[in-house]
């Protein structure tokens, strides 16, 4: 089974202390990187003056290296931080920490995207549906078959389907299927995205509707979701599937389960309701 009560690196810190750690990370790395490009470029420097073809091109070759892991580095920084949505489910300190990343990446385009993506997801999860709709229409991301135009359509096609904009739901799932033609089979992306279909397609029709096949599914994504609040979506929709099943005690075993918390603001809500309707 997933593993449970797994947490950020930032549980328990303030958003201003999970800022200040993050901008000293991310400057401890780049100072780190421009020693090493000055290293190779002395390298290089010191090899024409001797005339030694061979360790010039060495040094040119680590220089681009060194750039190339920086940027990988760099990108997957931002992975931890995610987790205070995702692993936390504390929506306040991850929109006060993204709202402060904001005001150091407004000038660079990708970066500003990207924050404005997350900060949709705050909304979402707060239950500020039109709000998220407003950020998704402001956000665009280089290059077709980026997997930020995944995120950003499926979390379209989610609001849309609650606020009954079926239409609207039906056009964002129609762009995520055309992008799964664009993605290599069997790579990571397109098996994230095939997963991804079939999770919307099942969550898209009533519980009352549910085949066998589909609670099933459900259960599964209980065990190989790896994120937390998307594992308690997984768990609110199986006691929704139980209480229309009229297997009252089962849905309120799974809405009291320990392994459900913690719930954003949303979850929160849509456990109470299900709750009195036990």
């Amino acid at each position: 089974m997933a593993e449970t009560g797994v947490h950020s690196p930032y549980v328990g810190m303030t958003a201003e202390e999970v800022v200040r750690s993050y901008n000293r990370s991310i400057l401890t790395m780049r100072v780190t990187h421009i020693i090493l490009a000055l290293a190779c470029g002395a390298v290089s420097i010191y090899a024409v003056h001797c005339d030694l073809e061979p360790l010039y091109v060495v040094g040119l070759v680590l220089l681009a290296l060194d750039f190339v892991v920086f940027c990988i580095r760099l990108a997957r920084s931002f992975l931890p931080l995610q987790d205070i949505l995702w692993q936390d489910a504390d929506v306040a300190k991850y929109r006060a920490v993204m709202e402060a990343r904001a005001l150091k990446v407004r000038n660079r385009r990708s970066g500003a995207n990207l924050i404005e993506l997350e900060l949709a997801f705050c909304d979402y999860y707060d239950g500020r549906d039109r709000d998220a709709l407003t950020r998704l229409d402001r956000v665009s991301f280089r290059g077709e078959r980026n997997f930020q135009w995944v995120r950003a359509y499926n979390l379209r096609a989610m609001i849309c389907n609650d606020l009954g904009k079926i239409a609207d739901r039906d056009a964002a799932v129609a762009r995520l299927s055309q992008m799964h033609e664009r993605y290599r089979a069997g790579s990571k992306a397109e098996r994230q995205l095939v997963n991804l279909l079939q999770s919307m397609e099942v969550r898209f029709r009533p519980v009352s509707e549910w085949s066998e096949s589909d609670v099933r599914f459900i259960r599964e994504q209980l065990v190989l979701t790896e994120k937390h609040l998307n594992r308690a979506g997984f768990q609110l929709r199986l006691a929704a599937w139980e209480l229309a099943q009229g297997n009252t005690e089962a849905a309120r075993r799974e809405l009291t389960a320990s392994s459900l918390e913690p719930l954003a603001p949303r979850q929160a809500a849509e456990r109470e309701l299900l709750l009195k309707q036990c």
